[in-house]
């Protein structure tokens, strides 16, 4: 990541002007990035509003959890259960990691 930052592949002073799909998808071009690692970056470094982090396992199995479901859910499945979340999806996250770890701490 920091090699394509350096030889100019990847300017992160124009993510602001872009959305988090194309940045996964500029993202995704470097070998060594893979989806949780992106998603994570959206969420953590550049503060995204509504990035579900589908690729998480803490928050699936919380997701799981929370909602009575039978098994842990997919991408697909991910997306269409936080839908009614948006645009605030990543608060929805930070609250769900934080029953995650208050549980663990019992």
């Amino acid at each position: 990541f920091a090699e394509a930052v350096i030889n100019g592949s990847v300017t992160m002073d124009k993510f602001d002007d872009m959305t988090d799909s194309q940045i996964t998808k500029q993202l995704m071009q470097i070998r060594g990035l893979g989806q949780w690692t992106i998603e994570m970056f959206l969420l953590l470094a550049l503060c995204r509003t509504d990035v579900v982090p589908s690729a998480d396992f803490i928050f699936k199995k919380e997701l799981q959890k929370m909602l009575n479901l039978s098994e842990i859910p997919k991408r697909g499945k991910i997306n269409t259960l936080t839908e009614t979340w948006r645009p605030w999806r990543s608060l929805a996250v930070w609250y769900i990691w934080q029953k995650a770890n208050d549980r663990e701490k019992r």
